[in-house]
């Protein structure tokens, strides 16, 4: 299987067929009374644009509410190359996530979940999105625990995910301009993508100084591994390829996860731009790396029903030969990824208690890590 990369570039002429949605050239086109009432299937009278009622968005990318008489309450999310850090993190120049809107791969996502996505146009150099407003439905806030229900319903659309894309040719993507999997790791590496965003990011003085903080943190073996990855992340990417790929969100945390209970539970996946190929446990392993206080049991009872879950979805195709290593493979690139999170945490951590809660946090990731090296 070739490695894990990103697609080609794609025209509809080039494929024989028009792309199945229209991207409008401009915002005002987009949000006139005319599109939205096609849009949404409802007849639209009057439109009105509001500031945002919530906090903004941390990538860069500058939100509205948008006031559609007729048809309710969505979002404007307005993004470009200069103006929206996962663009250039995830070296996003097509304008990814409209991509995927305008080309139909949102289109064959199972029904258990939802994108939000109404429509899309074209803004000078970048792109707005209309979404949706899911208020009230996202995950709640900081460290609140999901529920037993919530958290099956989580992992259940993820494998519903995973198992409706679940090993197709490479050729079925090209058109997508999907993020490679080796960009997904590297943009949280140290130097890089880092380097060039020092001082535009807020949030890079702190993954800087927690990839400082991990020699002090983990043990050598450990500390060696994490940095040879780092500089040539090539013997990750190629064990992985080893294994089943799917498509993935690509970044697969609470912030982005949201729960339509009613009439029929759906789960909402917002923020597409890492979506790439690759093991299924990428995914999980940023839920459980990032949620871990939102879990309502272990880690290991979650990874072990998503496993199920995966499992009953795939029948004869799952195989516990490849499940284990693309497990183990995949949870060590996730620390490739977030680690600075759990050190610096275990560093400077409001209290003692999480302080020590973020270092045993780092043993478990750590006796993983060595487990995973058998399978490079």
């Amino acid at each position: 299987m070739p490695e894990l990369e990103s697609s080609s570039a794609y025209t509809g002429a080039a494929a024989g067929r028009l792309p199945p949605h229209t991207v409008s050239g401009s915002v005002d086109a987009l949000l006139s009374p005319t599109t939205l009432s096609r849009l949404t299937g409802h007849p639209v009278t009057n439109v009105r644009r509001l500031p945002f009622s919530s906090v903004d968005g941390r990538s860069g990318g500058s939100l509205e509410t948008v006031e559609a008489e007729g048809a309710g309450r969505y979002v404007l999310k307005r993004f470009s190359w200069e103006r929206d850090v996962t663009m250039r993190m995830s070296r996003d120049r097509a304008g990814r996530a409209v991509t995927m809107w305008e080309r139909g791969l949102l289109d064959r996502l199972p029904p258990l979940l939802t994108h939000g996505v109404v429509g899309c146009a074209r803004e000078g150099d970048g792109w707005a999105m209309l979404l949706e407003d899911f208020e009230g439905h996202m995950l709640p806030p900081d460290e609140e625990r999901l529920s037993d229900d919530e958290n099956g319903i989580v992992l259940g659309a993820l494998a519903a995910l995973h198992s409706a894309f679940w090993d197709e040719p490479l050729a079925a993507f090209e058109r997508y301009d999907l993020c490679s999997f080796r960009t997904r790791y590297e943009a949280f590496f140290p130097g890089r993508t880092l380097d060039r965003e020092d001082g535009r990011l807020p949030i890079v003085p702190y993954i800087r100084e927690g990839w400082q903080l991990l020699p002090e943190l983990v043990e050598p073996d450990v500390a060696d591994l994490v940095q040879r990855l780092h500089a040539d992340v090539t013997p990750l990417c190629t064990a992985l390829a080893r294994y089943p790929r799917t498509l993935l969100h690509g970044d697969c945390h609470h912030g982005n996860i949201g729960i339509i209970a009613r009439p029929d539970p759906r789960v909402i996946l917002l923020d597409w731009a890492f979506v790439s190929l690759g093991p299924p446990a990428a995914d999980l392993g940023e839920y459980v790396s990032i949620g871990v206080m939102r879990l309502p049991s272990s880690k290991e009872a979650t990874i072990e029903l998503y496993r199920r879950l995966l499992a009953l979805r795939l029948g004869e195709r799952f195989d516990d030969s490849w499940w284990l290593p693309q497990l183990e493979l995949a949870f060590l690139g996730e620390f490739l990824r977030l680690g600075w999170n759990k050190t610096y945490v275990a560093a400077h951590g409001e209290s003692e208690e999480i302080r020590q809660r973020e270092r045993r946090e780092i043993a478990w990731w750590c006796d993983l890590a060595r487990r995973a090296t058998r399978w490079l």
